[in-house]
């Protein structure tokens, strides 16, 4: 496995994990997320290219070569699960850089600027200062509801709760 903190570790989960990427993305951790029809092969290329380490149910992704050094096969189903092996293997932590990265293509998230705020409701801008935007995808976030139960499921993956 490449070598770095934790706080740099980056991801590719393949298409049977692309729930536990999603959350290793709200966390902040650089996770990309590849196509259900991406070639093992491929991912081990992209794995090598970009320095992440391949996170996988596919037992057979092992047996190609250059994928021990950069694949970790998981065996649970549960996202919890998931979450908890991750979190015993690599030390994630889920409050690292909580709402940092866009959730959809995991682009690091900067503050929105005035053009987009103003594409929101004048509700949503009154409530909230803290508003960010991805430019690649051209989403606006802010910590809604939607969010806050989310930041509570990351609180407790990060005491260890995974129930």
């Amino acid at each position: 496995m490449p070598r770095e903190t934790e706080r740099e570790r980056r991801f590719l989960c393949d298409a049977m994990l692309v729930h536990l990427g999603h959350w290793l993305r709200a966390a902040g951790y650089d996770t990309v997320i590849a196509g259900g029809r991406t070639d093992d092969r491929d991912l081990i290329t992209r794995a090598v290219a970009d320095g992440r380490i391949i996170l996988t149910r596919d037992r057979e992704l092992r047996h190609i070569r250059g994928a021990r050094e950069h694949a970790v096969v998981l065996h649970d189903e549960r996202l919890e699960d998931l979450a908890a092996a991750v979190t015993r293997r690599f030390g994630v932590d889920w409050l690292a850089k909580p709402f940092s990265r866009c959730l959809v293509c995991n682009l690091a998230l900067s503050p929105a600027p005035p053009l987009a705020r103003g594409r929101l409701p004048a509700d949503v801008r009154s409530l909230h200062q803290e508003i960010n935007y991805c430019r690649q995808c051209d989403r606006l976030y802010w910590a809604g509801g939607h969010v806050r139960r989310m930041a509570q499921r990351l609180e407790r993956w990060r005491a260890g709760d995974f129930a």
